[in-house]
């Protein structure tokens, strides 16, 4: 299956949160929301380039899957931060790596 760079566009695939799910603004908890990337993130612009705390620690090829790579790249070190696609309009989204 072709996991390349048409998968980061907007899709089921990405965690979005749906304000109309909760019932009054009061229901969320805003210190549990991250409306984007904090230090020690996974953070890419264009889906193949993934960096760490500023590092380049993953370059893709079009055709990986980037959500396995990241799985398997956060095992190996043993840390599990959230990984961000950021675009170059801005807007930051953030990817659920445990979802196939």
């Amino acid at each position: 299956m072709n996991r390349g760079l048409e998968t980061l566009a907007p899709s089921k695939a990405f965690y979005v949160l749906d304000l109309d799910d909760f019932e009054d603004i009061g229901d969320l908890d805003m210190d549990d929301l991250q409306l984007g990337p904090e230090s020690g993130d996974y953070i890419s612009r264009d889906g193949v380039n993934w960096y760490l705390n500023g590092e380049l620690v993953i370059t893709l090829e079009a055709e990986d899957d980037h959500r396995a790579e990241l799985r398997n790249h956060m095992n190996t070190n043993a840390h599990w931060p959230n990984a961000w696609f950021v675009p170059s309009y801005g807007q930051p989204t953030m990817i659920d790596v445990w979802e196939d």
